[in-house]
């Protein structure tokens, strides 16, 4: 959904960056949006990237990689002047973002704040590190009534677990 949401973005003439938590996810999603003016990174190699910093190598990700307070000030810092500006933040996997990594999403936000969009795709049943979801903005929740990700064999072992899953398509 948020490659779609993207794409659309993108088609309708904004500026759209994609983060996500996890670097293997976010080399998944370029792929998927090769041919489009799409950015898409893991929110630490954003980090890194405002901050003219050299980026960690995906083959050592942890689940616990985050930037630290210092790393995060001065991307605050230097946001304005990155050209990291967006019309349209999506944030995939949401449930995995840190509290204090929304301001420097929105700080992308800032230039457009007028006619700018932040959509945040999540849920919390998939959290690589637990912790209490706290997100930017009210959200109007749109809850998704048929599962379409998961093949028929995983979906049944996993609804053992999650009675409430969505039916299977």
């Amino acid at each position: 959904l948020a490659v779609e949401k993207a794409i659309r973005q993108d088609e309708a003439g904004y500026k759209t960056l994609i983060l996500c938590r996890n670097p293997r996810l976010a080399l998944f999603i370029r792929r998927l949006t090769e041919g489009w003016d799409v950015n898409t990174f893991d929110f630490c190699a954003w980090v890194a990237r405002i901050n003219r910093k050299e980026t960690q190598q995906e083959a050592k990700w942890t689940q616990y990689a985050t930037p630290t307070e210092d790393e995060l000030l001065l991307a605050l810092e230097n946001i304005p002047k990155s050209g990291e500006d967006y019309d349209a933040v999506i944030v995939d996997e949401a449930q995995d973002f840190e509290e204090d990594w929304w301001a420097l999403a929105n700080a992308a936000l800032e230039e457009n704040i007028d006619s700018a969009v932040l959509y945040i795709f999540y849920d919390e049943h998939q959290m690589l590190v637990p912790h209490e979801l706290t997100y930017p903005v009210d959200l109007a929740e749109h809850t998704l009534q048929q599962n379409i990700r998961n093949s028929g064999k995983v979906f049944e072992f996993v609804a053992k677990f999650h009675p409430q899953s969505p039916a299977p398509n």
